[in-house]
This record gives C-alpha cells, structure tokens and sequence, in this order.
C-alpha cells in the first residue's frame, strides 16, 4: 500500500499545481501567438505536406507523451512524408510529474500529448499552445478538411479556438457509416473468465442441479460470487492473488473515469447516467452505486481481490493474465489485449488450429441482483489523449503539416498497412467508389490483407509486426478506421494478433452496448472564469473519491464500508459537487437539444427493449478467429 500512497499523494501534488487558487493561476501568459510568421499561400484541395518547399530544411523536434506508451516506429515514415525528424519521449508514469516540471522550468518541447483534463485546459486557456484551427488555416488547409466539426467543437475554448486534436476521437459520420455498414461498436468495459475453471464450475452446478440455468444465476452479483469462492477453492488460488482482478487504480480521472473496473461494474449492474426528466445524473449519489460498492467490498471481503492489487501497475496486471493465475478480469481489457492474445497464441496448436480452454478467457455477462440487462457504453467518445502544439515549437509551420498528415486517409493507411499496396494489403474498393451494402461513397475504402500480411500477423509474437511498419498505432489514431476498411474479418481490423483479441473480447457485448457519444458533450467556454472553476470542482471532487474507493473496497464490514460511503459524498458536495454537476447538466442538456438526442440512456425511452441476459452475451452470433490469425497461410 507504500506504493498507493505515494502515487495518490503524487497524482494530488499535480492536481495543485494546475489548479487556479480563487479563481487565478499559477500559469503565466506567454503571449499572443503570431500565425503568419512563415508563408501562407497554400491549397487548401492539396495535401499540405505535399506543398512544402524543396528547399526547406529538415526540422527536428521532440514529442513528449505524457502517458505511457509509445515506440510504435513512426519516426521514419513521419521524416520520409513531411522531412520532420520527431524524437518520442515517454512518461516513466502517469503521475504528470515530468510535465510538470517542464513547465514549471518554461521548458515545454514543440509537442505534448496528455490526457489530463486540468492540464488541457489551463496551457490552452493561458496561452501555452497555438490554435491547430489558427495554424491550419495558415500552413495546412487541408487538415481543415479532416477535423469535423464536433472534434472542433467539443475542444473549443473561451476564445472560440481549438487547442488540441485528440486521439480515438470517434467523428459522428464515421460512426454513422460503420452503423449502416452493419459495424457493431465494442463496449469500453468487459468481464472476461479463464474458460476451463468456468466450464468445471457450470459442469459442477449442473451435475448437483440438472436445473440450474446459468444465464439466471450465474450472471448476478450473488451468483457471481459464489462461483469465484468456488473456482478459489477448487483451483486453490491463494490469497497472494486476485482471483477477480482489477485494471490499474490511478491517481488521477480520465475522461470522467476514476477507476476503469469500476465504471465497468456500474455499466453491468445499471447505475444510471441520466433521470427519467433528462437531467445528468450523480453517479455516486445513487443506491445503484452503493449496490456496486456492496459487491466489491464483498468481494474483497470473501478474499478474492488482493491488496495488492491496489498497486498494481499495467506490467503486473500483464503478467497475471499472461500467466492465467487469475479467474476474472474486470475492466478495460483492450489495454491488456496483448496479455491475452500472448496466452492464446503461446498455447495455440497449429496442427489443429485449436487453443486449449485453460489459456483461453472468455467474456461474461453480469447484471444487478434483479437481473436487469446491463447498459455498456462504447468505445464512442471524444477522445482519449490530447495532442498539443507549444509555444516553443521551432517550426510550428511543419509540425502542423504532421498532425495533417497524421490524420489523413494515407496516412492512417500508411502506419497500419504498409506504405506500399500488394505488398501487405491490397484494394478491394478505393475511397470514394460506391458501397455496395450502404450505396454511398466509401469514406476509407475496403482493404484486405495479402498472404504476406495474414502470415506477419501470425508471427506477431516472434515479431512484433511493428517493426515492418505494419499494424503501428498512431499517436493522433482514427480509431474506425481499421475497422471500416476491413469488412472480410467481421469489423475486426486484424493487422496484428491482439486486434483479434480484442473483437472476440468484445463481441459477446454486441447489443448490449449503447452511445457514449450521449454523454461526452462539450462545455460551455463561453465564461472563462467559469470553466476554469469548473475544472477545478472536477479535479476536486474525482480526488475524494479516488482516495475513498480503496478504502471502501477494502472495508471490514458492509456497515464500515457505507460509513466511507456516506463521508465521502458529504465530503464531495462540500466540496463543489452539486455546482459540478449543475454546471455539467447544463452543458449536457444543451447537447442534447443540439443534437436531437431526446434520451441519452436507452432506459428512459419507452421504445427501448431489453436484450435477453445470456452469461456469454451474443457472442455464437458472430465471427469466430480466422485460421490465419494464428496459423498464417
């Protein structure tokens, strides 16, 4: 718990630094920005990158990503497009600490990528960073033509310009074309359970009652449990180990997420996110939720989540998957997809193109007690990390000439298939030829994978088909992309192993899954004073309950559990949680009539029929793994 504290005490510290005092900052203004200081004159029906002049020398700069991933072996082909040598520089840890410090020494490189709401919004509001809208309209037209309108809006600050493009931004029309494409959006969370302990239990239950019906029983809170105290017991898994593990308990919310497991368990166990009248619910002030805390604390109480978890960082939750010791997963498990797909592929039988059950996890439905279907969102928001040109950018002329090129069509095709077509992709319908299932023209295209393709996916974990320049992840990604040019594989977008993984993690929740969309609306920028202490209330009010929810897991009783409970929503309104959530239900209402959204929670609409509660979700509806994921061609 050492650990814990630290980083709790860290992610604090960082949250201090950025937030304003009475209303105030600790930023200072560098001063207005000069959007002409290099020629203009561009077509803006070009491709900006494409229009720079011969004789202008190379630029390096340094890209500083303020999270923890990275190396994905773009430096070379972001030279070879716009002769922009990028350095990568990545976070030791998602404590902000190093950005800080870059800051606090004037010291920012020419571009960061953060994930931190506070931070966003104070280097745009103080004047850190250039407009991309002001930069693109001077050095790069074309990438005007890329970023919708909603992308724009949704990052707009008190100026009316746009400080950021953000990475798994999911644009409506995208989204609207999978749709009519016959896509299914992935649900954000997941509950997934190593398949051999869970057939040995459902074989059990059936042996000792020919009439028990999983689907009833074992899909609710109760059920549950009982089956993990079961699988504990059988598979004598010690209490060293999370029998039900949790994805990473961080220091600081991202996107509204303190915690990703628990945001999961409240989407499968129906914690409401909007009234019966349209209004934006407080989560946390809901019996709902308290029924999610019951359920984990008695989880921890019955041995099967391990104080240590609580510390647990992305490499020590890999390692539990990878070496099966857990039962459950709970949370976002497309940010451990390597961990699984690694499990498969190391046990997986080419001979017989089989893996067997034991290194397998397979996803599950859970509901509340009364066994209502659950609501998942998906994975269609507004964005995940934000990319950010500074101030001390040396060319900022160039660098915005990469965040277009970055975005564009080539360029997502580019970093995910190759840069050469026949060689690992080829064309089956080009962008803008007409969709045979929709009738209209094709935004991306349809691309399938060559042989040599589908056999560097299969060697993916001999090698990394990073490192051909294939299957790369894009620090500004498209994340429909991938998915609606490769139709052959079922939406999947398999160009390396794990993207398998992660649909045949997924597809159980296909209908179940509703619009995050719904819920990710724009503030209101319009009082600048007012949104930085909005900014402030958030930060605030996530911090009281980040330190609370360790302490209620881990409670001794249901009774000392709800006592934490109970203080720390006291403690959240005294400090701002009402005027947050006012604040929030403006900004959200307004959406909804701009949109035509009438109810953003399927629950509320009297149309809305619940699908039938199956503990393996619909996932026999859908594709099952090609052949050649595994076992090449």
């Amino acid at each position: 718990m050492k650990k814990w504290a630290t980083l709790l005490l860290s992610g604090v510290m960082s949250l201090a630094l950025f937030s304003g005092c009475g209303g105030g900052s600790l930023f200072q203004n560098p001063g207005d920005a000069d959007y002409n200081r290099y020629p203009t004159d561009y077509d803006p029906d070009v491709n900006s990158w494409e229009q720079i002049d011969p004789s202008d020398d190379d630029v390096s700069i340094t890209w500083f990503m303020d999270v923890t991933w990275g190396n994905q072996f773009l430096e070379e082909l972001i030279y070879k497009r716009t002769g922009v040598r990028v350095t990568f520089q990545v976070a030791i840890n998602n404590t902000h600490d190093e950005l800080n410090t870059m800051i606090a020494g004037g010291k920012l490189p020419d571009i960061i990528t953060t994930d931190n709401l506070p931070l966003r919004v104070q280097l745009a509001e103080e004047g850190y960073c250039y407009a991309i809208n002001k930069l693109a309209e001077s050095y790069a037209p074309s990438l005007l033509n890329r970023i919708s309108q909603e992308h724009m809006d949704y990052y707009k600050s008190s100026d009316g310009n746009t400080y950021c493009v953000a990475h798994n931004f999911y644009n409506d029309a995208d989204v609207a074309e999978f749709k009519e494409m016959g896509g299914e959006q992935y649900a954000n969370g997941g509950l997934l359970v190593r398949k051999d302990w869970l057939n040995a239990y459902l074989d059990y239950k059936k042996k000792e009652n020919p009439a028990f019906d999983a689907d009833k029983e074992v899909t609710k809170p109760s059920g549950f449990i009982e089956m993990c105290k079961w699988v504990k017991n059988k598979f004598s898994i010690p209490n060293s180990v999370s029998t039900v593990l949790f994805s990473e308990f961080p220091t600081t919310a991202m996107n509204d997420i303190i915690s990703q497991s628990l945001t999961a368990l409240t989407e499968f166990m129906g914690v409401p996110l909007e009234d019966g009248e349209g209004n934006l619910v407080y989560q946390y002030a809901t019996e709902e939720f308290q029924n999610v805390m019951k359920f984990i604390n008695e989880l921890y109480r019955n041995k099967l989540i391990f104080s240590g978890n609580f510390a647990y960082d992305t490499a020590d939750i890999t390692q539990q998957i990878v070496n099966g010791k857990v039962f459950a997963f709970v949370g976002n498990d497309q940010s451990y997809r390597s961990a699984f797909v690694r499990r498969e592929m190391t046990a997986y039988d080419k001979a017989t193109d089989t893996v067997p059950d034991s290194a397998q996890y397979v996803p599950i439905i859970l509901t509340n007690e009364e066994g209502d279907a659950p609501i998942l969102l998906d994975f269609a928001g507004r964005g995940q990390n934000l990319v950010m040109i500074t101030k001390n950018c040396k060319r900022e002329d160039r660098v915005i000439k990469v965040i277009d090129y970055l975005m564009s069509e080539q360029g997502m095709r580019e970093i995910l298939y190759g840069e050469t077509e026949g060689e690992w992709y080829n064309y089956t319908l080009r962008p803008g030829e007409t969709d045979p299932v929709t009738g209209k023209p094709s935004t991306y295209g349809r691309i399938e994978l060559t042989d040599k393709g589908k056999n560097a996916v299969a060697n993916g974990l001999n090698q990394s088909t990073l490192s051909w320049g294939v299957g790369r992840l894009s620090v500004i990604c498209n994340p429909m992309y991938a998915r609606m040019v490769t139709a052959d594989d079922g939406f999947a977008g398999i160009v390396a192993p794990y993207y398998w993984t992660m649909y045949n993690n997924k597809k159980a929740y296909f209908g179940y899954t509703a619009s995050r969309a719904n819920f990710r609306y724009p503030l209101d920028v319009s009082d600048r004073k007012a949104l930085n202490k909005h900014v402030d209330r958030q930060a605030d009010v996530e911090k009281v309950w980040i330190e609370a929810l360790p302490k209620m897991i881990m409670a001794n009783s249901e009774d000392d559990m709800m006592k934490i409970y109970q203080d720390a929503l006291a403690k959240s309104y005294q400090r701002g949680a009402e005027e947050w959530m006012a604040f929030r239900n403006k900004c959200f209402k307004t959406y909804k009539e701009k949109t035509g959204v009438k109810y953003a929670w399927p629950k509320n609409d009297p149309a809305y029929v619940a699908p039938e509660v199956k503990l393996f979700g619909n996932a026999d509806k859908y594709m099952d793994r090609p052949s050649w994921v595994y076992g090449g061609v």
